[in-house]
């Protein structure tokens, strides 16, 4: 057994690389819930999840086959916050020039009452 300051590591067992890079990535990091995530980033469940679905989010599968639950790292969700503020940021609203006359009224049309 191999030991550093806060770890055990058993090195009689096989070694898989991609657990092996997870618990690295992972190590000091702080996972939180889907629920959690969703009042971090002040959106809601369902929103969270379908950004998760198109991969705009990354997470960590936690549990078995029965259950599966979401866990997202903390520093994961910060770096989608900055690029999301960043993308914002340099967004610019254009309009097209014969736009810029054009007023936009957002009261329901009236019925006619011609009779």
């Amino acid at each position: 057994m191999i030991a550093d300051s806060t770890t055990f590591v058993d090195t009689s067992a096989p070694v898989d690389p991609a657990r092996q890079a997870l618990v690295r990535k992972m190590k000091g990091e702080i996972v939180i819930t889907m629920t959690e995530a969703a009042q971090m980033l002040r959106m809601g469940v369902k929103t969270l999840r379908r950004k998760c679905k198109r991969g705009e989010i990354t997470f960590v599968v936690k549990g078995g086959e029965t259950r599966p639950r979401r866990m997202f790292a903390v520093s994961d969700l910060e770096a989608f916050l900055q690029k999301r503020q960043d993308e914002t940021r340099y967004t610019r609203l254009s309009r097209p020039d014969w736009m810029a006359s054009v007023r936009v009224s957002h009261a329901p049309k009236r019925k006619s009452t011609k009779g």
